[in-house]
């Protein structure tokens, strides 16, 4: 018989299996096994919710969410375990999660269920699927553009986060990347924060020398921003008012990051792009940026993210 308990109770029950859960993943992708480390951990302390299933006295299923303000919830790990019915387990754990409120995000790719399965167990809870993958450009790419010395690109500045708030809401107002990492409700507040979480170093620090903005008049038209990892540069961030996009703003930005990234002697720069994000892959791709990490699979609400899906197969785009 199956008892569904709400964390922490029994939380020391679940080691057990999550090392059965990193070792499935692991087994379907090598590169995509959830961090789980921390997980007990950050549950004990009240950091993440979730419900747990067990069945003749074992743990067999797990989710586990986080709540993100008053925009919902967003799940940050679930597991089925295999035997018997597994597309039924991770229906009780889809259900036990929904139950507790709105749920926005649910990662994909479920151990041990074939993909119409999951297309179907998924879809049918008013879900739509989405890509994201990494971009890296190889050291030896050779720039088909140089950057032009009258541009109007300068350095950013701490002083520049209201121009970037403003920015990053009118440039991501119809995409759905803005709602993959929204914070907030409203989209002015949403940007906000946004912006002060890049600037607080929670994605690495800001390489103010690569980091750049296109003033015109005192006013921000386009923004690059990349953070230092000890992986690399990661461009966090190319951004472009709608009304003037198509001047080659983006990738005249992008070309003088690059060289000031080169001339630092950094050779690992990459970016993540969003599936069905036809001109920015095109542009990513124009200056040699090839794919080097995914693509992940997720799930969001087509209820609280009221964005289309992406029409476009990463396998047609990205190659």
């Amino acid at each position: 018989m199956d008892c569904l308990h709400s964390l922490p109770e029994g939380v020391e029950q679940l080691p057990e299996l999550l090392r059965e859960a990193r070792e499935a993943y692991a087994r379907q992708d090598p590169a995509a096994v959830p961090d789980t480390d921390g997980l007990v951990t950050r549950i004990q302390l009240g950091q993440f919710e979730g419900r747990w299933i067990q069945h003749d006295g074992r743990a067999r299923g797990l989710v586990v969410w986080t709540s993100v303000k008053e925009v919902g919830r967003e799940v940050v790990f679930w597991y089925s375990s295999a035997g018997g019915d597994s597309v039924a387990g991770w229906a009780a754990l889809l259900r036990a999660a929904l139950e507790a409120g709105p749920v926005r995000l649910i990662p994909g790719e479920l151990p041990g269920v074939p993909p119409e399965q999951e297309d179907q167990l998924l879809t049918g809870a008013g879900f739509a699927r989405y890509h994201r993958y990494e971009l890296s450009l190889p050291a030896e790419a050779v720039l088909p553009w140089t950057s032009q010395p009258l541009d109007p690109i300068r350095p950013v500045r701490e002083s520049d986060q209201a121009g970037l708030a403003h920015l990053t809401r009118i440039a991501y107002a119809e995409s759905l990347d803005r709602y993959l990492f929204q914070t907030a409700a409203d989209p002015a507040a949403d940007a906000r924060e946004q912006v002060e979480i890049l600037f607080s170093g929670q994605y690495g620090p800001i390489d103010a020398h690569a980091s750049n903005v296109w003033e015109e008049g005192e006013v921000l038209r386009g923004a690059l921003l990349v953070t230092r990892r000890e992986s690399g540069a990661l461009i966090i961030s190319v951004m472009v008012d709608p009304t003037v996009q198509g001047q080659g703003i983006g990738r005249r930005l992008l070309v003088r990051a690059i060289e000031s990234l080169r001339a630092e002697g950094e050779d690992r720069i990459c970016l993540n792009v969003t599936g069905g994000n036809a001109p920015a892959i095109h542009l990513y791709r124009s200056l040699g940026f090839r794919r080097s990490l995914g693509p992940k699979f997720g799930w969001y609400s087509r209820r609280l993210i009221p964005v289309p899906p992406p029409r476009v197969e990463p396998e047609e785009e990205c190659l």
